[in-house]
């Protein structure tokens, strides 16, 4: 319960970055930390589009200024501009979301454009019949397949394929109320 006699939180902090407060480490807005599984602290600097993971001893483990500004990233060399990050999150390999996906290591993003192996519109159809709730996918090349489905206005509302397909023709149903099925 709150005691608007007394201060919110605890009466001194429980963890300081750096141990002896420096302008050096500051952010005014869109900032944050998160306490990883391994008792890591990550952060970030959120104007300056700045991530940084610190030991509970305050050791710097990892510092990354983002590359990618309001324009798309610049390569290595280059001064990015904008690029405030609202927040960081770190994914390990074995987080849930991962299980099953290929993780392909494919460069740095300071490197410059990336290729990106995708196929093209004309190997997979779609099909959407309102009436049924089904999207019918014919695949000509194996190959990873997302589709999602959104409703009138836009909204996304779920996966209609997110998985690996052989050639074939497939009928999934979409969720209620899908009006558009879009590669993604």
């Amino acid at each position: 319960m709150n005691d608007p006699t007394s201060s919110y939180g605890p009466a001194t902090p429980v963890w300081q970055f750096p141990e002896v407060g420096t302008s050096a480490f500051f952010a005014t807005n869109i900032s944050g930390a998160t306490r990883l599984p391994n008792g890591n602290i990550l952060s970030c600097l959120g104007p300056q589009g700045t991530m940084i993971e610190v030991t509970d001893g305050g050791r710097e483990v990892w510092r990354y200024q983002s590359p990618v500004g309001n324009s798309g990233p610049v390569r290595q060399g280059t001064t990015p501009r904008n690029t405030m990050i609202f927040k960081v999150y770190r994914y390990g390999p074995d987080h849930p979301a991962l299980q099953g996906k290929p993780l392909i290591k494919q460069g740095k993003l300071e490197d410059g454009p990336l290729g990106v192996d995708e196929p093209s519109a004309l190997q997979t159809s779609l099909d959407l019949n309102i009436a049924t709730g089904e999207a019918r996918i014919g695949v000509l090349v194996e190959g990873y397949v997302r589709i999602g489905a959104f409703d009138l206005l836009g909204r996304f509302l779920g996966m209609a394929a997110d998985e690996s397909l052989a050639p074939g023709t497939y009928v999934r149903s979409v969720p209620r109320g899908t009006f558009l099925l879009i590669r993604m």
